[in-house]
């Protein structure tokens, strides 16, 4: 075990440690290029997040009333009350 260990420690500059009475081996290391990798994985997500989260703020916001059977195209935008015509329509149908 105090072999293994020295070897280890001989080619790479880590902790190594004896984890339970039975005498297993683990070995604990963060070295190499891909060690802060996380860090940069980690922050990218918070910014595209943030950046989802603003681009969907974007374009049109408002209601669109319609009665169940029918179909409605125009969209009545949310703070100014105005009334926007789409270019597609949106039917309420029941389905039983």
């Amino acid at each position: 075990m105090d072999r293994a260990q020295g070897r280890v420690k001989k080619h790479m500059p880590v902790r190594t440690d004896v984890a339970s009475p039975s005498g297993t081996f683990h070995l604990f290391a963060e070295q190499g290029k891909y060690s802060r990798l996380g860090f940069y994985i980690t922050h990218f997500g918070i910014v595209f997040i943030i950046l989802g989260g603003i681009l969907g703020n974007l374009g049109y916001q408002g209601y669109m009333k319609v009665v169940e059977g029918s179909s409605n195209d125009t969209l009545i935008l949310r703070g100014s009350g105005k009334e926007k015509k789409l270019d597609f329509s949106y039917a309420a149908t029941i389905s039983r």
